[in-house]
């Protein structure tokens, strides 16, 4: 849970800041995503090759996303770009894996000031 007032550490966006301190009545986002200065950190787990793209769910610590492409050639990769900015409402330039581009396991930036989307909470 975010705390009210804050008086060192990161600004969320949406916050209000007072003296040197941070003052926001924003809900906490989910354990998978962290909210920047420039946009969202997304932990997912990826699984390659499903009936179809969606989000499955959180899993631990990250949020399971099904993709229906397969793991080779970076197809699963594009279809998961094209996935996370359409349902961001971004362009896909403003998505970029910066961890896990041959795991399933993967860290991507939304680099672009928008809401979580309601399906993905």
């Amino acid at each position: 849970m975010v705390p009210e007032t804050w008086n060192v550490g990161p600004v969320w966006r949406g916050a209000v800041v007072h003296a040197g301190r941070v003052e926001t009545d924003q809900v906490s986002s989910p354990v998978w995503a962290t909210a920047g200065t420039t946009g969202w950190r997304l932990s997912l787990r990826v699984v390659p090759g499903s009936r179809r793209t969606e989000v499955a769910g959180p899993v631990g610590e990250q949020l399971k996303v099904k993709v229906a492409a397969p793991p080779n050639d970076g197809k699963a990769n594009a279809e998961l770009i094209r996935f996370v900015a359409a349902s961001f409402g971004v362009p896909a330039r403003d998505v970029k894996i910066r961890q896990g581009l041959h795991g399933r396991s993967k860290v991507v930036e939304i680099e672009s000031d928008v809401a979580l989307p309601g399906a993905w909470l």
